[in-house]
């Protein structure tokens, strides 16, 4: 088991002489590398036979000697028998079997006692001495012998021994009682006529050559009485298939035809009109043809909708349950959705908590701007002012200054004016505007802790909404609408200077601050009303006091007092405003929203035609853990957006879509994919089958493995993986796992059966995602293979998806070459299939 070794000799025979002369030998040593099986003594003396093919080929080419008869010797009977016989063999004896026959396709294979085999000696190994004493140099005298005298063994292979080898299978007997859908490989409704048209014309051929001896004239499409016939034959088929449920249609006066199709009798029977349309065809709605009939019926007249689409289908046809069917199939239309497709709602919650808490007037805030307005400059000339508001996020009171410009610095002059009357607030909430998102990011590069330190300021934290979704500040955008009201109603038309805008600005502010927040009632008994302006300027002092008759414990009683009038406020509020606040059912949408999904991403400023197309790359949950902000990656960036803005696009095939969205695609696949998953014992009942033993007895086996090509093996194939996947993320986010989680979720949205398909930004990031995809995956025995990428020029195509993908030039194509060896002088419907069989290889 050390070494193997082959030796040639050339015999040349002369009238009286023979001579042997040794031509080439080669010895190697037993190779270390480990099998399932391990390196028997078999398979070493094959790896001898394979050199001594190898050797062979060598010698011929070296002396040319094509043409001299050969017959190669070894002992090995095991080894002889798998070069004889034509049987399945384990993968490492086929290859090497395949190519020893290969090689030695012209010579002769014989079997040859141990003893007399030169080749024994470099292989078992000898001293000098022993080499000098032994034929080695001579080679066998038995060969200068006549053929007939040379060494004849009785050759006895061991079956055991040569079947350990034999390659496995398994023939699992299963009856099929799947029914065959005729009109399973057609998508659009014309198809399927046209196939029945052509299944019927072949019947007519057939019948009029066996009555005229020959074929009838060959014409290349079909006519219009043919389609007509083939179209009937399809309603009456699908009448069959239906079935038609008779007990539901008792309320219908239903009639027989000749052609055996079923009609309706209707209140215009006796109209002199097109039978169709007296006596329309009963069709079932649930089935395909059907569907596909009225999808085909939609198309074509521009994407009509529910009400014309029933009025031109009940022009021929009358369709069980038409109205819910048509419905569903508008449903499924791509080019509807984009123009039908509904927002996504999310349930009502309770108000945050900056709302409701207890707080400091203007602790809390809210900011945005209204405008533009016209003022009169010095010179009379026209110039444009804006407003900016300030509204607490508790007692809703409002704050307006006069703003010159939409400028950052503009906007900064306004805020310090705020913050000096009112003092600084320590939570901001507004919208993305340039000027408050160009403050935001001073405000977050600022040293506030250094600040801090220095001087009494602290941090103003800014909090900006989703951008294109006003509604998440409605409660500014509220009081915007009131101010513009109020405005309306001073100013009219009127242009007034800024002097008077500003006063005019004092006056809305204080209305404003006066609205009621509680229920007003006409009780004079009753308390005051709930106002903004009782929290802004607290409780307020009528009269003037005489301080000559005030004693220290007056003032004392009087704060007191003052304070316990707060408190009272403070309890009003809560009960009367906070307490009376009611959460109103807003029932969400059935529609859900996933990361993956594509979709549109809808702006109040742009046409819904021209609404860009994205794909949500993550979900933002709240408080409550529902989603109610997503990011979406664009063709121009990845935005940041509210779910009520895209709109879910769910029929759009995104396998080929995510390969080509970055600059560099990968590809992959998983080696014995399904044989990877086992299947649970209680289970395998649903994977028997009967074996016949060699005693003629039936013996029950079952499957313990997922079955390559069975229906629902791809579905549990992409359950596991993302079974896998989303455990391996569960331990990334709770620290116990150091893969990369953004890696991790773009390879769980790659994979397609067993094709892993993404797409990166460069090549660093796509040797990333090949080592952290083949790392994560052979943890569960899934061994990632055959890894390709953009740019590779050797091997530079490959197929994807039944696609050829071009690697150096990114690009996808169909192959052509498979046509050149077809004819087409004759094109007839069986032609043109297998010609679109070999363009494209269904997934």
């Amino acid at each position: 088991q050390c070494a193997y070794a082959t030796v040639i000799f050339i015999v040349v025979r002369n009238e009286n002489d023979v001579s042997i002369h040794l031509l080439a030998s080669k010895a190697r040593v037993s190779p270390t590398t480990k099998t399932k099986k391990g390196m028997t003594i078999p398979r070493l003396e094959l790896l001898g036979a394979l050199i001594a093919a190898r050797l062979y080929a060598t010698v011929v080419e070296d002396y040319k000697l094509h043409d001299v008869r050969t017959i190669f010797w070894t002992d090995a009977t095991t080894v002889l028998a798998w070069l004889l016989r034509k049987e399945p063999w384990d993968v490492f004896v086929h290859n090497r079997v395949q190519e020893i026959c290969k090689i030695t396709a012209n010579c002769e294979w014989r079997h040859v006692p141990g003893e007399h085999n030169p080749a024994d000696l470099p292989s078992r190994g000898c001293t000098p001495k022993k080499l000098l004493q032994c034929r080695w140099w001579e080679g066998p005298s038995w060969l200068k012998e006549p053929e007939e005298r040379w060494p004849v063994s009785e050759v006895k292979f061991d079956e055991s021994e040569i079947n350990t080898e034999k390659k496995r299978t398994v023939v699992s007997s299963m009856i099929c009682t799947e029914k065959l859908n005729w009109y399973k490989y057609f998508s659009k409704f014309k198809q399927v006529v046209n196939m029945i048209g052509w299944i019927l014309r072949f019947k007519n051929n057939c019948d009029f050559k066996k009555k005229n001896g020959h074929l009838p004239e060959n014409r290349k499409h079909l006519s219009v009485e043919e389609y007509k016939i083939a179209e009937e034959k399809v309603f009456w088929l699908c009448q069959q298939d239906g079935p038609l449920d008779m007990d539901k249609l008792k309320h219908l006066s239903i009639i027989p035809t000749d052609n055996g199709l079923i009609r309706l009798k209707t209140k215009i029977s006796n109209r002199e009109d097109e039978n169709d349309f007296c006596h329309p065809i009963l069709l079932p709605g649930k089935h395909p043809v059907v569907q596909r009939l009225i999808f085909d019926i939609h198309t074509e007249n521009c994407h009509a909708g529910t009400q014309m689409l029933l009025s031109i289908l009940r022009q021929r046809f009358w369709i069980t349950g038409g109205r819910r069917t048509i419905r569903s199939i508008l449903k499924s239309c791509v080019v509807c959705q984009r123009f039908t497709s509904k927002n996504i709602q999310t349930p009502a919650i309770p108000l945050p908590i900056d709302r409701v808490r207890d707080a400091k007037v203007f602790e809390i805030s809210g900011v945005d701007l209204a405008g533009p307005l016209f003022v009169k400059d010095d010179k009379g000339s026209l110039k444009k002012v804006w407003i900016c508001l300030f509204t607490c996020a508790v007692y809703r009171a409002v704050r307006l200054e006069l703003v010159f410009s939409l400028s950052t610095d503009s906007f900064i002059m306004a805020l310090r004016r705020f913050i000096a009357k009112n003092g600084r607030p320590s939570i901001i909430y507004s919208d993305n505007g340039s000027n408050f998102t160009c403050f935001k990011n001073v405000c977050d590069k600022l040293d506030w802790d250094t600040i801090a330190s220095y001087s009494t300021a602290r941090k103003i934290e800014w909090r900006l909404i989703p951008p294109s979704s006003p509604w998440w500040g409605g409660w500014w955008e509220r009081l915007v609408g009131v101010m513009k009201s109020v405005l309306k109603k001073i100013l009219g038309r009127a242009c007034v200077d800024t002097e008077v805008l500003q006063t005019i600005l004092g006056d809305c502010e204080s209305i404003m601050n006066q609205r009621p927040l509680t229920y007003l009632s006409e009780d004079p008994s009753d308390l005051a009303v709930l106002t903004p302006a009782m929290f802004l300027n607290e409780i307020q002092e009528v009269g003037v006091p005489e301080w000559e008759l005030i004693q220290p414990t007056d003032l004392r009683k009087r704060y007191v007092h003052r304070q316990e009038l707060v408190k009272g406020l403070r309890e009003r509020f809560r009960t009367e405003y906070l307490g009376q606040l009611q959460l109103f059912s807003n029932k969400a949408s059935g529609l859900s929203i996933k990361v993956g999904d594509v979709v549109l991403i809808g702006d109040d400023n742009v046409k819904r035609i021209d609404w860009p197309v994205g794909l949500v790359i993550e979900l933002i949950k709240g408080r409550d853990m529902a989603v109610r902000v997503v990011r979406v990656r664009t063709i121009n960036g990845v935005v940041t957006r509210s779910v009520q803005r895209p709109n879910l696009i769910e029929k759009i095939p995104s396998a080929l879509a995510k390969f080509r969205q970055r600059k560099i695609g990968v590809s992959g696949d998983i080696t014995k994919a399904f044989l990877q998953i086992s299947v649970a014992p209680n289970d395998r009942d649903f994977l028997r089958f009967l074996w016949q033993t060699t005693d003629g007895q039936l013996k029950v086996f079952r499957h313990c493995r997922v079955l390559f090509g069975a229906s629902p093996s791809p579905f549990l194939l992409e359950a596991c993986i993302n079974l896998h996947i989303d455990t391996t993320l569960s331990l990334c986010k709770e620290g116990k796992s150091n893969y990369s989680i953004v890696l991790l979720e773009l390879l769980k949205n790659s994979f397609y059966v067993d094709n892993c398909l993404a797409s990166v930004d460069n090549i660093e990031q796509a040797q990333s995602f090949i080592t952290l995809a083949s790392s994560v995956m052979i943890e569960r025995g899934f061994e990632l293979r055959g890894w390709e990428k953009s740019g590779d020029q050797v091997d530079k195509t490959t197929n994807v998806l039944g696609l050829v993908w071009d690697r150096y030039s990114d690009t996808l194509a169909i192959n052509t070459e498979r046509l050149s060896t077809m004819k087409f002088d004759n094109v007839t419907k069986k032609i043109m299939l297998s010609a679109a069989h070999r363009l494209f290889d269904p997934l």
